[in-house]
């Protein structure tokens, strides 16, 4: 491949990858319009996903274990929206399933158990969260295999 025609894929793949972000937070997008303000009267949710974007836009991509990349956040009004890039294929998550004799279903569990308790126990996200700020995590291999979506709209 020379290098042209991989600095042709590189900016083809970025187009993808905003375009299927650009359809992300239209089917996150609420039908209603905006309720930005808190329960509590403390700030706007929606400013404080904003905020919380822009924060985060800065360094990402961003490696959080082995298995997962932090590779995109965007507010969307009241909603702040993860992209987590699992780094492996679907075939690749299919073969260590099976060995471990577990199923995809078992696994988006622990993402909702453990995602829900992490969040929860960090005070920026769960004040987010307790001002009315919804956290979406959406999940996909590193072949563009959506496989999950949690969002976390309370906490304890």
């Amino acid at each position: 491949m020379t290098k042209k025609t991989r600095t042709n894929v590189s900016i083809a793949r970025t187009g993808l990858r905003a375009l299927i972000a650009a359809f992300v937070l239209a089917l996150a997008a609420p039908a209603h319009s905006q309720d930005c303000g808190s329960p509590t009267g403390e700030m706007d949710a929606c400013i404080f996903a904003e905020l919380a974007a822009r924060e985060f836009a800065a360094s990402l991509p961003k490696r959080m274990d082995e298995f997962q990349t932090l590779d995109m956040v965007v507010a969307n009004g009241r909603r702040s929206v993860f992209n987590i890039v699992w780094n492996q294929t679907k075939a690749e998550m299919d073969q260590m399933l099976a060995a471990k004799g577990t199923s995809w279903a078992a696994i988006t569990d622990d993402i909702d158990t453990n995602l829900s308790k992490f969040l929860c126990d960090m005070s920026g996200t769960s004040d987010f969260i307790r001002m009315g700020g919804i956290m979406q995590a959406n999940y996909r291999t590193k072949d563009w295999h959506p496989f999950h979506t949690v969002q976390v709209s309370s906490c304890p």
